[in-house]
């Protein structure tokens, strides 16, 4: 995972449209909170997952998953995700689901990123683990800030949880741990597309390392190209950069 910074500007369909539609859920919870323990509310995808709203997220994600790192194939794959769960949320695997989740955040700009259908869908679906589930915020009144999340936050430097040994994502902290596992990153389909990257980190560096005793001009010329893939290959907007800055730095 890499930080990504989003603007500080929502998109103008959040601004409005998205905070309208928060206010009317926050008064309709107020109303009568019974009512949406068992359902949770009904969402407008049209609004969240709007054109203006997915392609703001895919620059600031330079159009990677913002969970595994891969790049989107085509404009239609991924979705826009909610990092904190809108509809019903569950603190791990085969425990209750819980309604509502966090409605107030459906159309929060904070909430929202784009990931690929299996993060989203197969693996973190409604998954969002606390340190301590009893603080949890069940409304708009309670206070985020008492939640200590174990899902690492796309925008809030990842990269002192997950690191990497050559292809294998790997725990810095039991955030870490809990975000490799609930988002799937050790799949074998993601090790292996890594694997094939990491195969040409190690011929490049090799290129120039050979290089370096040997001076004519043809091999230097190859190692300039060797240079410039490891170069480009950190780079954020790179697939899976955060693997090969953690292999070029050892």
């Amino acid at each position: 995972m890499i930080q990504i910074d989003k603007s500080n500007e929502s998109p103008e369909i959040l601004a409005i449209t998205g905070a309208a539609r928060i206010r009317t859920c926050c008064e309709q919870y107020d109303a009568g909170p019974d009512a949406y323990v068992l359902v949770g509310f009904e969402f407008d995808n049209a609004i969240y997952g709007d054109k203006t709203v997915k392609d703001a997220l895919l620059e600031a994600q330079h159009e990677k998953c913002c969970y595994c790192e891969q790049k989107f194939r085509s404009v239609t794959y991924g979705a826009v995700e909610h990092y904190r769960p809108k509809t019903s949320v569950q603190q791990g695997v085969g425990m209750p689901r819980e309604y509502p989740g966090y409605y107030w955040l459906a159309y929060d700009w904070s909430n929202l990123f784009v990931s690929c259908d299996v993060c989203n869908t197969t693996y973190k679906r409604g998954l969002f683990p606390l340190v301590n589930p009893v603080n949890r915020a069940r409304n708009h009144h309670d206070l985020l800030e008492l939640e200590e999340p174990l899902l690492a936050n796309p925008s809030e430097n990842p990269r002192a949880h997950i690191g990497f040994r050559n292809e294998a994502p790997v725990a810095h902290s039991e955030i870490g741990r809990v975000t490799i596992k609930t988002l799937g990153l050790r799949r074998s389909e993601l090790d292996e597309e890594r694997r094939q990257l990491l195969t040409q980190l190690r011929i490049y560096t090799d290129i120039i390392a050979l290089a370096e005793t040997d001076e004519r001009p043809e091999w230097q010329a190859v190692a300039a190209e060797a240079q410039n893939f490891l170069d480009l290959s950190v780079r954020a907007e790179s697939e899976f950069s955060s693997m090969a800055i953690d292999f070029l730095s050892h």
